[in-house]
């Protein structure tokens, strides 16, 4: 039976900033024949923690679970998680016009320069994570760029918020600009999110010593997590966050299940 818990609330394998589920050869692991998706069963939560653009009332947003993971090939890896692409835009209008772009504000996002088990071959495992590791670039959707998986725009981040400020999680999402839908598709499983300014400001102000301490705690109340590569993707944050208010931009988060 499909896992239909939350994706935060499951045991992540962190590789490089992206949850991922490893599979084959190139991990340990045996070969495994290509299987069939399980059918995905649909369920309805409501979107608490989110609010709907003016003058929309609040929405119902239907997410289908997570089908369960399937074989690949040998030396493969399946990412796990939903997609969350961070960037910068000079207006709520301008950064819902990504909601149609193929791939999101990211757009094809970076390639990498080999097949995966010949990256493992040639560099191993930590030549892998360097090569995942999430940085700021600019896409060539035109939008500065912070494309991760599985680190939620409002109950990881918020939390990230809390560790650096101590802002209690209820005010933080009282903020009229914490997860504020700008753009909706597909029932809710492509969205546009606003990110308010004061987590953008935290991060913008925020010492490197200050986010690789943040990273640690994270991970200690996560009981599970990569402390470097949290703090990496936290470091990539801080800069897109300075580099939004030095353009007079905000941070949105494009999230897709």
């Amino acid at each position: 039976m499909p896992d239909i818990r939350p994706l935060h609330k499951r045991k992540r394998v962190w590789v490089g900033g992206f949850a991922l589920l490893a599979v084959g050869a190139a991990f340990g692991g045996g070969s495994s024949s290509a299987a069939s998706p399980a059918p995905r069963p649909t369920v309805t939560v409501t979107a608490t923690a989110m609010k709907t653009a003016a003058p929309a009332p609040a929405v119902t947003v239907t997410k289908s679970a997570a089908p369960a993971p399937t074989a690949s090939l040998p030396g493969m890896i399946t990412p796990v998680g939903v997609m969350y692409d961070y960037f910068s835009a000079a207006s709520d209008e301008s950064a819902a016009t990504i909601i149609d772009l193929p791939g999101g504000p990211d757009g094809a996002g970076a390639h990498l320069p080999m097949p995966v088990p010949e990256i493992v071959r040639r560099y191993g495992r930590d030549g892998l994570r360097e090569l995942l590791r999430p940085r700021l670039r600019l896409a060539e959707t035109g939008f500065h760029v912070v494309a991760t998986k599985g680190f939620d725009s409002t109950t990881d981040l918020g939390a990230i918020e809390r560790i650096l400020t101590g802002v209690d999680f209820d005010e933080f999402l009282a903020r009229p600009r914490t997860s504020h839908v700008v753009a909706e598709r597909d029932g809710g499983e492509r969205l546009v999110l606003t990110i308010s300014d004061e987590l953008q400001g935290a991060l913008a102000r925020v010492e490197a010593a200050e986010l690789t301490a943040a990273a640690r705690h994270w991970v200690e109340e996560q009981g599970s997590g990569d402390t470097d590569a949290i703090g990496g993707l936290l470091h990539e944050l801080a800069e897109l966050a300075r580099g939004a208010q030095q353009r007079g931009e905000r941070l949105y988060c494009w999230l897709c299940v």
